[in-house]
């Protein structure tokens, strides 16, 4: 089967990404960072109410006394990135800022059986070394979010980027 290959050529081109490069960096990352805000947003939500339905179906297993204090779903947002060269957003349970959502890799990853550490015992030939700890089973919040939401998350960024190049654009060649 023989390839077929086509060649486009855009005149101006070269002369339109020499002005996208002369863009303040500043400028820049300001609208990359919105629009990659918007299009986080979805997944963001989706997140907090799957950790909303996770956190009211425990409650039957815990005493009365009990209360979940609500800091994971308070703490779950959007992180904005160290990076200057290329701007990032990220889902999930932040750390700083009074936020108190340290905890959520416990909660989306689960953890290992463990056992106190010590001397032990032996009792009829088994060495028993301490008290159970307990484990949690993994309850992903986050990971199912991501999943339903990164194709969509994927065309509307193109899309956003796209108008915001086609602004530009316009802005220039005007």
């Amino acid at each position: 089967m023989a390839r077929s290959s086509a060649n486009i050529k855009i005149e101006g081109l070269d002369k339109l990404f020499k002005e996208l490069k002369n863009l303040p960096d500043k400028l820049k990352r300001k609208e990359l960072l919105k629009i990659l805000r918007t299009s986080a947003r979805p997944t963001l939500n989706t997140a907090k109410a799957n950790l909303k339905r996770i956190m009211s179906q425990t409650k039957g297993r815990y005493p009365a006394w009990y209360k979940t204090s609500g800091n994971l779903v308070k703490s779950l947002g959007l992180i904005t990135g160290k990076n200057m060269e290329n701007p990032t957003i990220l889902v999930g349970a932040r750390v700083k800022g009074g936020n108190k959502g340290f905890h959520a890799h416990f909660l989306e990853l689960g953890t290992v059986k463990r056992k106190k550490k010590g001397k032990g015992f032996k009792r009829k030939k088994e060495t028993y070394t301490g008290s159970n700890l307990g484990y949690v089973k993994p309850q992903p919040f986050l990971r199912p979010a991501y999943d339903a939401h990164k194709q969509m998350a994927a065309k509307e960024l193109e899309q956003s980027i796209a108008k915001y190049l086609q602004k530009q654009i316009n802005r220039k060649f005007k």
